[in-house]
């Protein structure tokens, strides 16, 4: 009884993969600054009109290092070399921050997309919002 209690506890939860529930799958090089701008047309965003959320399949994690008290920041390569700096936030201690410091690939990105601007010079970050190990299908 207590084997069986324990595998039917353990194997759902342990082994079941979650899905990554996105508005749109995008590829690093489909990912832009006019893109982003694009999408700013469907604003406000809040309750009702929630910010588009997106998948980035098959990449690999770099440079992952804590940022602030308890923040991730990382890079994300793919196989043709394109790149996208990603931020989690609060993960420090926890399951994805883990995954992100040990650098897994490939893995899958689920989150949202910012524009940061930095002495006349603007770029694309990522917002972590969860993350898949499983293959992208």
């Amino acid at each position: 009884d207590d084997l069986m209690e324990f595998l039917s506890s353990n194997i759902e939860y342990n082994c079941a993969p979650r899905a990554l529930c996105a508005d749109c799958l995008l590829s690093l090089d489909m990912i832009s600054v006019e893109l982003v701008n694009s999408i700013s047309i469907l604003e406000p965003f809040g309750t009702g009109n929630q910010l588009p959320k997106f998948v980035v399949p098959n990449v690999k994690i770099v440079s992952a290092k804590i940022v602030g008290n308890n923040h991730i920041a990382f890079t994300v390569l793919d196989e043709k070399g394109n790149s996208l700096r990603a931020i989690s936030f609060r993960s420090l201690n926890t399951k994805l921050g883990d995954i992100l410091l040990k650098e897994v690939c490939p893995v899958s990105l689920l989150g949202t997309l910012t524009i940061s601007s930095w002495d006349s010079r603007s770029c694309v970050n990522f917002r972590l919002e969860d993350i898949s190990s499983y293959p992208f299908l």
